[in-house]
């Protein structure tokens, strides 16, 4: 890491400051790990699918740096425009994942599908049809 101290009178003044900075953030703030790459996170509605719904992921680890004494406030939000339209391809992305600290944006991160999911057979399209239907109408 680099840190950039001005405005003090000597090297000595700048270097103490800059390691009470470095000493500061290492105490303040924390790495959490929200899920692992490959980790499911979701499930995402298929539509004319041979399987409803197909598990979504992260493609990388996600981390974030958290004020310490901030976890009560953190969520998470999936956003994907769905149901999904068979056919699906496994890595796929579909959708973000987003964490908030409260109401603040703190990351966003693409998801990915975990699976492939084919193009279900007539009976199973005509099923979903059905259901888009009446979950439409209600």
């Amino acid at each position: 890491m680099t840190a950039v101290v001005s405005g003090l009178p000597t090297d000595k003044a700048r270097a103490e400051e800059g390691t009470r900075l470095f000493d500061w953030a290492g105490t303040a703030f924390e790495r959490l790990r929200f899920f692992d790459a490959g980790e499911m996170i979701a499930e995402a509605k298929v539509y004319g699918g041979d399987a409803s719904a197909v598990a979504l992921a992260t493609a990388a680890p996600l981390d974030v740096l958290l004020e310490r004494g901030a976890r009560d406030r953190i969520r998470a939000r999936i956003v994907y425009d769905g149901p999904l339209v068979a056919p699906v391809k496994k890595g796929e992305t579909v959708g973000v994942v987003r964490i908030y600290v409260g109401d603040d944006l703190l990351v966003e991160k693409p998801v990915v599908t975990m699976a492939d999911i084919a193009t279900g057979s007539m009976q199973d399209r005509a099923l979903d049809a059905v259901g888009e239907l009446l979950t439409g109408w209600l």
